[in-house]
């Protein structure tokens, strides 16, 4: 839990507010997320070979990602295939869910339901209650013709997670980090909200001055159903940290209204 008495140790701390989808895509060049991006079949799949279409970075390394291998078995539950848990070789359960790709996989090849097996993984954090850990499978990462299993298990619990910064705090010795959409729908519907995954990791980055607002490319391991810093590389400042307000405690607010209640008696 952040606390106000937290925020105010600058040196420590540092922290920027929520960013609107509209900053963030003007900030890494991308398209105007309020403009109509409604359009023919045609443009669709001809803008699939345009190396300039505006939806896309005009820079490779923003690209925002959190994918990652684990190892487990996947149980789905009895309502539904798609829907499930993931047993962890470490004995963590997560609550997971096959994403379409993965649901034509294990229906072609129920076989991968049988045993634990080396998955893709999109990882996705809740906060209110454990495990807080949980996963949406892309698909198998099968050995291809001639490679290494073992190549493949060296890799297992190590994730790629690339986003902004959003908070420090380095005496605690974590940080949180924001992964956007890359693109922006074709047709979003009105009202709809995209909200970032947001990530806490352990570890502190090796920067200068406080990270909040810096894009960083992010080596995590995961330890039980925690994400562990390994490596991280800076990127590039997307906004300025803000210093946030301080605010008046509920006490301090309670002695005021007593007060004036004192000097205006009814």
């Amino acid at each position: 839990m952040i606390n106000q008495s937290e925020l105010e140790n600058s040196k420590e701390v540092g922290i920027i507010t929520d960013i609107s989808d509209k900053e963030l895509h003007l900030a890494l060049g991308l398209s105007d997320p309020t403009c109509n991006n409604e359009i023919s079949q045609q443009d669709q799949n001809e803008s699939t070979h345009d190396t300039s279409n505006s939806t896309a970075p005009s820079e490779p390394q923003l690209f925002f990602q959190a994918v990652g291998l684990v190892r487990g078995q996947y149980l789905p539950s009895t309502e539904k295939l798609g829907s499930g848990i993931l047993l962890l070789d470490d004995g963590v359960i997560a609550p997971t869910n096959l994403l379409a790709s993965a649901v034509y996989t294990v229906k072609k090849h129920p076989n991968l339901l049988e045993s634990p097996q080396v998955w893709i993984v999109y990882p996705r954090v809740q906060v209110k209650n454990p495990p807080f850990l949980n996963f949406a499978i892309r698909g198998a990462r099968l050995p291809l013709e001639g490679e290494d299993a073992e190549v493949i298990n060296q890799s297992v619990d190590d994730f790629s997670i690339r986003g902004i910064v959003t908070y420090t705090n380095r005496k605690a010795g974590n940080f949180v980090i924001k992964v956007y959409r890359n693109f922006m729908p074709w047709k979003e519907q009105e009202g709809t909200k995209y909200k970032p995954h947001i990530f806490t990791i352990t570890g502190v980055l090796p920067s200068e001055g406080l990270p909040c607002g810096q894009f960083w490319d992010l080596k995590v391991k995961r330890v039980a159903d925690q994400l562990v810093l390994e490596d991280a590389t800076f990127i590039t400042q997307v906004f300025e940290p803000k210093k946030p307000k301080k605010g008046r405690s509920k006490r301090q607010g309670q002695k005021r209204k007593a007060k004036r209640n004192q000097s205006n008696p009814q």
